[in-house]
């Protein structure tokens, strides 16, 4: 695949966050909190995807796990915008099996790792590529 290519379809994955983002405002406190809950999980894994591929040239690698991410928030965001009441019932899974996909891509991340012969750079880019892509981030709550 050429950069070009690669950098269309990470920025194909950024603009459906961006979607996502307008789109949920309305929603439900229910649906916006998975959909919250997407939009924090993933956009540490673009900017580790971002950082990996300016150090790895694992095109297939990257452009799957930007291709992922895009199209569960492009699937998210149209439930949101259909307002189908059953539908929003999908989200928490929908979310939980992004998670799974994203799971399988760092595996693949830390496999290639070790297979390639990248520089170092490259390695630790992984590195962090396959950890974001596994970090569950759940929101810090404050007492009162």
């Amino acid at each position: 695949m050429q950069p070009a290519a690669r950098m269309d379809t990470f920025a194909r994955a950024i603009d459906t966050l961006t979607r996502l983002r307008r789109e949920r405002a309305a929603l439900g406190p229910s649906a916006r909190a998975c959909v919250d809950r997407y939009i924090e999980e993933v956009e540490p894994c673009l900017e580790a995807l971002e950082a990996a591929m300016a150090h790895a040239d694992l095109d297939v690698l990257f452009e799957g796990i930007a291709e992922s991410i895009g199209a569960f928030a492009d699937e998210i965001a149209s439930i949101v915008v259909e307002r189908h009441g059953g539908d929003a019932d999908l989200l928490p899974e929908l979310v939980a099996l992004a998670r799974v996909e994203r799971e399988g891509f760092a595996d693949d991340a830390r496999r290639l790792r070790t297979a390639s012969g990248l520089p170092l750079r490259a390695r630790h880019a992984l590195d962090a590529l396959a950890v974001s892509l596994v970090a569950i981030r759940r929101p810090l709550h404050r007492a009162a």
